[in-house]
């Protein structure tokens, strides 16, 4: 199988390729450097589907929009002090207002060699990019972006 370098779990799947009546699964991606997914986030059976998809894709990285950069740096961590278990409370993930940390820490379990990255976007950018574009919230950083 490819080895994708990363994966990003996202707020919105981007799946241009792949035609709208196909059947998605992970050999869907072949050849793709990037995926993105998607969740309902307080659905538990979407989050077990994306851990089902990170173990089969064996990304070599995750971002996670609910971690920021200091937060994924404790995951990575905690991670690799074996202290898997300890993360929700080192995050103080119940006041953090995402759902249940089991349904995140699937994911993560499932890719154990993969860098954790925290990709939050703080709220009032992730708005300007639904209500003014992509475009507009990368600001003169777009075109490195295509």
């Amino acid at each position: 199988m490819t080895q994708y370098p990363i994966l990003f779990v996202a707020i919105a799947a981007i799946l241009a390729s792949v035609p709208a009546e196909a059947e998605i699964s992970p050999e869907s991606f072949a050849g793709h450097d990037v995926v993105f997914m998607g969740e309902t986030h307080d659905n538990p059976i979407h989050h077990a589907h994306q851990a089902e998809w990170v173990a089969q894709l064996a990304p070599t990285a995750i971002v996670f929009e609910m971690l920021d950069r200091d937060e994924a740096a404790l995951v990575m961590a905690e991670r690799a002090a074996g202290r898997f278990d300890d993360l929700a409370q080192t995050l103080n993930w119940a006041e953090s207002g995402w759902p249940d940390w089991p349904m995140y820490a699937q994911i993560i379990a499932a890719a154990p060699n993969a860098v954790v990255i925290g990709g939050e976007v703080p709220r009032d950018l992730a708005r300007a990019a639904f209500t003014d574009g992509a475009v507009a919230a990368f600001g003169e950083t777009a075109p490195r972006f295509g």
